[in-house]
């Protein structure tokens, strides 16, 4: 969070939120944020640390296949 030069951004994206303590502290300096993991029970945890947040969209999934950024094919 310190490398972060900013306090507020727009928008983030969180490859690999794993249980989702970063996500709750990046979630408190953006508008609106997407975090993935590929582990069903690890974002399950995400989910739940950060329920009080209505600013993240939770994707599971690999980061190339189910992003919003990811590449048209």
């Amino acid at each position: 969070m310190a490398a972060l030069p900013r306090t507020r951004y727009r928008r983030a994206l969180e490859v690999g939120c794993s249980i989702g303590v970063l996500t709750g502290q990046l979630a408190e300096r953006t508008e609106w944020m997407v975090a993935t993991d590929v582990n069903r029970q690890a974002l399950k945890r995400s989910r739940a640390r950060n329920a009080g947040a209505a600013n993240i969209q939770f994707i599971q999934g690999r980061c190339l296949t189910a992003s919003p950024l990811a590449p048209l094919t």
